[in-house]
């Protein structure tokens, strides 16, 4: 892919599963902010949490087939980094730092609570990041790769996760679904405003429609 293509955004680049993974951290370092995650997972959450992940995993077999890394900024923008000229470090430095990730949660959420409730803020901050799948086809105006099974996994956490979680927090669920449920529809909005810009930018930068 060409140099000059322009960064993706940060919307793009996952800030809200990361930033849900930043506060899931603080939250769980710090005792005196444990309060209503000291709980544990339900069935029902852990039956939908285990449907969501069907969904996710349906969500990325599409995306793959579709062809979502010719489609997405970020494929696009790593696809001229230095690392993608050597497709062994590429495999290395895609797949190795994901699976130590992988087991690093693993290992936290294995030590109980707080630990186990608060991975579902991650999850709820994944459910917000899939929405960049209908963003990105509003703003290109074409299909962008994965949207029916993205929406199908924002379903899946909105209705069988964040619910069943809230429900273990045993607290008001008001406020909850006010902050989760209310940004839902800024978040699309973000994605919208920020494809839009850089479909611009990276489609004039290579002198044709190609995003």
């Amino acid at each position: 892919m060409d140099r000059s293509l322009p960064r993706n955004g940060l919307l793009s680049g996952m800030v809200l599963t990361w930033g849900a993974g930043a506060v899931a951290a603080v939250l769980g370092l710090v005792p005196a902010l444990h309060g209503p995650f000291v709980g544990e997972a339900s069935d029902a959450l852990l039956n939908g949490f285990g449907l969501s992940v069907l969904a996710l995993i349906a969500h990325k077999v599409e995306s793959y087939r579709l062809r979502e890394y010719d489609a997405c900024p970020v494929y696009a923008t790593m696809g001229s980094a230095p690392v993608a000229a050597n497709p062994r470090q590429q495999i290395f430095v895609s797949g190795i730092p994901v699976l130590m990730a992988g087991v690093l949660v693993v290992a936290v959420v294995m030590r109980g609570p707080p630990w186990v409730l608060l991975f579902f803020l991650i999850w709820a901050g994944q459910g917000l990041h899939e929405w960049h799948h209908l963003g990105k086809t509003l703003a290109s105006r074409r299909y962008y790769p994965g949207l029916v099974t993205g929406l199908l996994f924002v379903a899946s956490v909105d209705v069988l996760v964040y619910p069943a979680w809230v429900a273990c927090l045993e607290v008001d669920p008001g406020p909850w679904y006010a902050v989760f449920y209310g940004a839902q529809p800024l978040v699309l909005l973000a994605f919208f405003a920020e494809h839009r810009r850089w479909r611009a930018a990276a489609n004039a930068a290579l002198g044709e429609e190609r995003f």
